[in-house]
């Protein structure tokens, strides 16, 4: 079902697929996967590598965005369905308007909006110039416009993910439309959906088996990662909760399993998972970083960015790791490449 893939020195410049606006924005450009991207935006979690099927052209290792969707003061990292019961807080999705101001019903499958008006269903880049609804549990009440709507490749099998740019158009803004994900181009598609399950990024946990939640994550974050490894709960890998937990605290070199990142912007990083998504190209011993549990690292040996002296700082009973490049029953191991 998955290949072998080698070094994963992967950038998040694969998702400029970059469609422009329509409706109300035109068509204005499109990127290739392997143009370069905003190298001045902060990466959440540090990591930042080289798509493999971006041939094998230019790196962006600084490629990334700080932060979760935003609604103005409300975050909108999460939300739940119109289906649901309207939360006491947070947001949920309770419409869709097309161009012309005509109310939908809104409807997410296979982790993708969708719009029924008429007895049509309207999806991808059929509903740029569409806006989404959104209410908080106070009343209040947000148009988010979906400015590009595209599919971008995951990185473990090459299947599309659904892709969008969302704006919101903030009355305290003075530059008009916001790209709900901070700090991020207009017009850059930044978001993609995970159904289904909650992150804590303070504990870098996942809260698995909520049906009503979905989750949004911005380019960069490395949720977003997680579902670009195809290890969202419904990608076709198979993940179990703990197996996509130990795959959050690697991206994060949360080592200590308490919720701390021990890396930057731009650190590469290699890997190899116990689903054999990824095999690692790299067979040298001396370059291992770590393995991984839900827990954290089980051990430590190189770390990718800091000296061990600071990990121990926080957790000095982490053992060193045994030299071996074997997975040892844990779910990830890292390398320094």
């Amino acid at each position: 079902m998955h290949g072998t893939k080698g070094a994963q020195m992967m950038d998040m410049h694969s998702w400029g697929w970059l469609g422009a606006r329509r409706a109300n924005w035109m068509m204005a450009a499109a990127i290739a996967m392997a143009s370069a991207c905003d190298a001045d935006s902060p990466d959440d979690d540090g990591l930042a590598q080289d798509h493999p099927r971006s041939g094998g052209g230019a790196t962006c290792r600084t490629c990334g965005y700080k932060n979760s969707p935003m609604l103005g003061k409300f975050a909108l990292d999460t939300f739940t369905l119109p289906t649901a019961a309207a939360p006491a807080e947070g947001l949920q999705l309770v419409g869709i308007v097309d161009p012309g101001g005509q109310a939908a019903t809104v409807k997410i499958d296979d982790e993708a909006f969708f719009a029924v008006s008429g007895g049509v269903t309207y999806g991808g880049a059929q509903l740029e110039g569409w806006s989404l609804v959104f209410a908080s549990g106070t009343g209040e009440r947000f148009e988010v416009e979906i400015a590009v709507a595209t599919g971008v490749l995951d990185w473990a099998t090459g299947a599309t993910v659904p892709s969008y740019t969302l704006l919101y158009r903030d009355p305290a803004s003075p530059d008009g439309d916001d790209n709900v994900c901070p700090g991020v181009n207009p017009d850059h598609p930044s978001i993609v959906l995970i159904s289904g399950e909650r992150y804590d990024f303070e504990t870098k946990s996942v809260e698995p088996g909520l049906p009503d939640m979905v989750t949004l994550a911005c380019h960069g974050h490395a949720i977003a990662k997680l579902r670009m490894l195809g290890y969202g709960p419904n990608d076709d890998a198979g993940a179990t909760p703990s197996q996509r937990q130990a795959a959050l605290k690697m991206l994060t070199a949360d080592y200590c399993g308490k919720g701390h990142s021990f890396t930057a912007i731009g650190q590469p990083l290699d890997w190899h998972d116990a689903l054999d998504t990824f095999v690692s190209s790299i067979a040298d011993p001396s370059r291992l970083e770590a393995k991984w549990t839900d827990a954290g690292a089980s051990c430590l040996a190189t770390p990718r960015l800091v000296k061990r002296s600071e990990v121990e700082k926080e957790c000095p009973a982490l053992p060193r790791c045994n030299g071996t490049l074997d997975l040892d029953g844990n779910d990830w191991i890292s390398l320094n490449p």
